[in-house]
């Protein structure tokens, strides 16, 4: 064995827990900067219809330039325990729109993913489209979240895809407010994950 393979040898297993650290700090970090940013005690009306004494806004961290890394990193991490890495992610505008830019960004040259949004409803001029930056016909894709309540929003946009012919891996989600959205994907998409849950927040409890 040539000294350069015995370095490298020697060398992996300290990079891979030097990798293991980073993530568990960013993991760390990223539930700090949610905690701190995105939940808020108050009385509101869920987009569901239902009433809550706490909202999870999301988007002051995955629109800011400290979480957006964070956020793309989390959910890479995510995509690696699916069986096979996707040919896109997306998601429903408007919550899944920066999560799929940082992904995108985030993704490494050797392992690149595209990114795509459904709309709300087709765009009424140009090119009409329900999907913006369709992924060819048949590819494999991961639908993304920012906050999963009920699953509305994953599940409309599972249809989409669906309709346009891509093949649904997986679906992740920022943060899961353990309201039976999970089941309700699970039962659509296979497989779901949370990154985080309501659970795991000190603001949410």
């Amino acid at each position: 064995m040539s000294t350069t393979s015995l370095t490298a040898a020697h060398s992996d297993p300290h990079e891979a827990a030097a990798k293991r650290i980073a993530l568990v700090t960013a993991r760390e970090e990223l539930a700090a900067l949610i905690e701190q940013l995105s939940i808020r005690r108050l009385s509101v009306v869920l987009s569901n219809g239902s009433k809550s004494d706490f909202y999870v806004d999301c988007k002051p961290v995955t629109l800011s330039g400290k979480g957006m890394p964070l956020v793309g990193q989390a959910f890479l991490t995510e995509l690696e325990k699916l069986d096979r890495w996707p040919t896109a992610v997306g998601g429903l505008a408007n919550g899944a729109n920066p999560i799929v830019s940082a992904i995108v960004s985030a993704a490494p040259a050797e392992k690149p993913v595209d990114g795509f949004f459904v709309r709300q409803q087709p765009k009424p001029h140009g090119l009409m489209r329900l999907i913006e930056n369709p992924p060819a016909e048949g590819a494999s894709v991961v639908l993304v979240d920012d906050v999963v309540t009920s699953g509305s929003s994953v599940l409309k946009a599972f249809a989409a895809v669906r309709e346009a012919g891509y093949s649904v891996i997986g679906a992740i989600a920022l943060v899961d407010r353990e309201e039976g959205g999970a089941e309700r994907i699970r039962q659509a998409v296979g497989h779901y994950s949370a990154i985080f849950t309501k659970s795991q927040f000190t603001a949410a409890a």
